[in-house]
């Protein structure tokens, strides 16, 4: 999530700083990123899907924890009545089981992680083409990240707008995908 927000950030920090040394001031507007996922209905469904799939992933590794402890204490009951050797190569596979299980716990990590940054990214492909067309209709010249700025005034800030614009296309879009009985392609 930091890359992608970064990435916009330093985008939005790279035009004021154009504009600024610009001959002639031009007009810019103010938009709070953070807000924008936080408050739009698409950010807070990405929010609820990846906080499920870190839950899922949390339980399963609890889970997996649970059937090691266990399996550890069968192992340890075993040790009084087992051949030394015997034990020997249970213990070896118990813990090459556990270590494997652990790395796979671990991509499954960096997987979800990864999902999580391309979803992110998809955020702010859709925010895009909303805060160009603000500019458009409003002969701005950039949108700039409202913590970049030291002082501005409030009403440069589109980020109410933005919010609505997303929440209406992610409507808009969710009622595209409700089937309607209509699609006759079953096989």
């Amino acid at each position: 999530m930091r890359l992608c927000r970064s990435k916009l950030y330093c985008l939005l920090v790279f035009l004021f700083t154009t504009l600024c040394h610009a001959a002639v001031a031009q007009s810019f507007l103010v938009v709070e990123q953070e807000r924008l996922f936080d408050e739009s209905l698409f950010g807070k469904e990405i929010q609820t899907l990846e906080a499920g799939l870190r839950q899922r992933l949390i339980e399963e590794g609890s889970k997996l924890d649970q059937e090691f402890e266990a399996e550890e204490r069968r192992l340890t009951e075993l040790r009084a009545t087992t051949d030394p050797a015997v034990f020997r190569e249970l213990a070896d596979a118990f813990d090459a089981k556990v270590i494997a299980t652990r790395r796979e716990q671990e991509q499954k990590a960096v997987d979800l992680n990864s999902a999580n940054e391309d979803r992110r990214r998809q955020f702010l492909t859709r925010v895009g083409p909303i805060l160009l067309a603000i500019l458009e209709e409003t002969d701005a010249s950039a949108v700039v990240e409202y913590r970049s700025l030291l002082v501005a005034k409030q009403d440069l800030n589109i980020t109410d707008e933005v919010i609505k614009r997303l929440d209406d296309a992610f409507m808009t879009e969710a009622r595209g995908n409700v089937p309607d009985g209509s699609d006759n392609n079953e096989n």
